[in-house]
């Protein structure tokens, strides 16, 4: 029941808020099908700490002492996010679309988990945040997933990741694969342990021949925060609705009318 209402009011945020970062939707000059049987195949967060400032450490620091529950509350999110998002999706055009507990039970994927299934790829390297986060029981299918951090789409990023989706499609049998990833990121700090964060996010839409027909990136305005405690987070997790809603809706609209 919590985890609905969690949705409901990120929605609902949606509706009521705005959100004064930069936004843009990137298309691709291939013609495109209305849009129809789509898998979201996974949601990542990631942290990015501070650097190359002068009180960078001081607020890295006091974020590292709270990274373990961060990182059970970015889990969380990525779930939320997938969940929300898939709703989104699912309630503004008229196809189906394979997330969660729907994708994770089709027949096609087991053959997924079997076949394409790169869970250290996740590993950042970092002490205390150790690895991005994914959205509950996803798997991670890609080789790479740095052309999703990308701003707009770098074709030569993407082609790692074709073969990957084709398999994707064929096996859950779907024509369009969703991908989201989120980053927040510290961005500066002082020396009474004060920061700012941002978060952004990008939305990236492939057809079944593992071409992107769409990339969408929007981060929200810098949030000044107490590096050191965890409710201040909340709240900026909580605007990644308020972020993606507009690339979203943009997309569904050009290919619904199709």
């Amino acid at each position: 029941m919590r985890k609905i209402q969690n949705i409901l009011s990120l929605i609902l945020l949606s509706i009521i808020l705005s959100s004064c970062g930069l936004s843009k939707v990137i298309y691709s000059t291939k013609k495109v099908e209305k849009l129809d049987k789509v898998a979201v195949i996974s949601s990542y967060i990631e942290f990015i700490p501070a650097t190359g400032l002068l009180y960078a450490g001081i607020m890295n620091g006091k974020i590292n002492s709270i990274s373990t529950e961060l990182n059970t509350m970015f889990k969380d999110y990525a779930t939320l996010y997938r969940d929300s998002l898939s709703i989104f999706l699912s309630k503004n055009f008229n196809g189906k679309v394979l997330y969660g507990k729907s994708l994770q039970s089709n027949p096609g994927f087991i053959k997924l988990k079997s076949e394409l299934n790169y869970p250290n790829v996740l590993a950042t390297g970092r002490e205390s945040f150790p690895e991005i986060l994914q959205s509950s029981e996803d798997i991670n299918p890609f080789k790479s997933i740095d052309a999703f951090k990308r701003t707009k789409p770098d074709t030569a990023l993407i082609s790692q990741n074709k073969k990957a989706i084709q398999k994707i499609c064929k096996y859950l049998d779907v024509n369009y694969v969703v991908v989201s990833y989120s980053a927040l990121a510290a961005v500066q700090g002082n020396a009474y342990v004060r920061g700012t964060v941002v978060l952004g996010t990008t939305f990236s839409l492939f057809d079944k021949d593992g071409d992107y027909i769409a990339w969408g990136y929007r981060g929200g305005g810098g949030t000044p925060i107490s590096a050191g405690k965890i409710e201040n987070y909340t709240k900026i997790l909580d605007s990644f609705f308020v972020i993606t809603q507009p690339l979203v809706s943009e997309v569904v609209k050009k290919y619904s009318l199709n």
